[in-house]
């Protein structure tokens, strides 16, 4: 359930909002789980009250076997709601939202997480993705597969040692993959269900 490295890092929720797409989701999740990064991290799936039976089984498998932490609503509550949930586990940890159609690569979390505290305004950081909207490489609203014939990690460890420690100030935070610094959610609370739900 825990990343075993970093021990003196202070551990941080990935919060994974789960609806339907088993592959989609077992990419996801096993992204997560096989990923490179020293950060301690705890992965949370929270478990939308899922119509496919499949999608629920295979959070069932990976919480018994110690993977995740799962989070089940009784009623579906949407999206909102369900981060809402995640975001209240543990209340003095950073989180990640990490939508379940997401793939991360490598130390993406450790990357992810210097960012977070590179300086004391930060509230939020969004990586690049292929589909990521503003965030989106090669250009924005790209929205098509992995550029390049490198794959996902290749692609990932070349953006990462190529831009070491380069941040850009974004608008907006884009929900596929979000790190929100605890400080920032005590500040300004959490999603705003009536609203967004």
């Amino acid at each position: 359930m825990f990343g075993t490295s970093g021990r003196d890092l202070p551990i941080i929720d990935v919060i994974v909002p789960v609806f339907r797409g088993l592959e989609e989701t077992r990419r996801c999740l096993q992204s997560v789980l096989s990923s490179t990064s020293s950060a301690r991290f705890e992965l949370v799936a929270v478990d939308d009250c899922s119509p496919e039976p499949e999608v629920a089984a295979l959070l069932d498998e990976l919480a018994a076997a110690g993977q995740l932490t799962l989070l089940r609503n009784e009623v579906n509550r949407g999206f909102v709601a369900s981060v809402n949930r995640g975001l209240g586990l543990h209340p003095d940890r950073d989180v990640v939202l990490l939508n379940s159609d997401t793939e991360v690569a490598n130390d993406w979390l450790d990357r992810l997480q210097r960012a977070a505290h590179s300086a004391p305004d930060v509230a939020t950081v969004t990586p690049l993705s292929n589909n990521g909207t503003i965030c989106s490489y090669p250009f924005e609203d790209w929205g098509g597969a992995v550029p390049g014939s490198m794959g996902l990690a290749a692609l990932d460890r070349l953006i990462a040692e190529t831009m070491a420690g380069e941040y850009a100030d974004l608008p907006t935070g884009v929900g596929f993959c979000i790190f929100i610094r605890r400080d920032c959610l005590d500040a300004v609370g959490l999603f705003d269900e009536e609203h967004f739900g």
